[in-house]
Order: C-alpha cells, then sequence, then structure tokens
C-alpha cells in the first residue's frame, strides 16, 4: 500500500521487520539495514527515490492464529484415565 504520495507503507511490505535494538527499531531485510526511522523513509532520505524493493504483505485472512491455536489446545495430548 502506497500513501497519497505514492511512498510506499514499510508495515505492508514483507521485507520489514521490527529489530530488538532500541536504538534503530525498524528493519528492511531485501536492503539489510535497520534504521531509527521508517526504511522507506531512509531509503527517501539517502537516495532521493522511493523504494523500489517493496512487495505487498501476503495475509492469510481465512486461518488467524488465535482460533488455530484454540482449535489445537489438547488434541496432541494422550491421557488416559
Amino acid at each position: 500500500m502506497k500513501d497519497e504520495q505514492g511512498i510506499p507503507n514499510c508495515r505492508n511490505c514483507r521485507y520489514f521487520y521490527i529489530t530488538w535494538d532500541p536504538k534503530k527499531p525498524y528493519g528492511c531485510r531485501a536492503m539489510q539495514f535497520k534504521s531509527s526511522v521508517l526504511p522507506t523513509i531512509e531509503v527517501l532520505e539517502a537516495d532521493g527515490a522511493i523504494c523500489i524493493s517493496f512487495r505487498k504483505k501476503e495475509v492469510n485472512k481465512h486461518s488467524p492464529v488465535k482460533s488455530s491455536i484454540r482449535k489445537n489446545v489438547g488434541s496432541n495430548l494422550n491421557l488416559k484415565a
């Protein structure tokens, strides 16, 4: 997804991730760097162009994690009374 200026939103990109580094909490796996701002902003400031590595994240809306966990809880237990 791009904003009204045509800049991709990193949060919708398959390469975006949150790091454990409090000083650089945002990362881009495609360009292999961490940043204190969203990677797309970092690329725009450094290169003067929009990010060309953006790939829309694929999300499976039909199998949410919470419901699948609830269904499988206890299914692998082998208890005898």
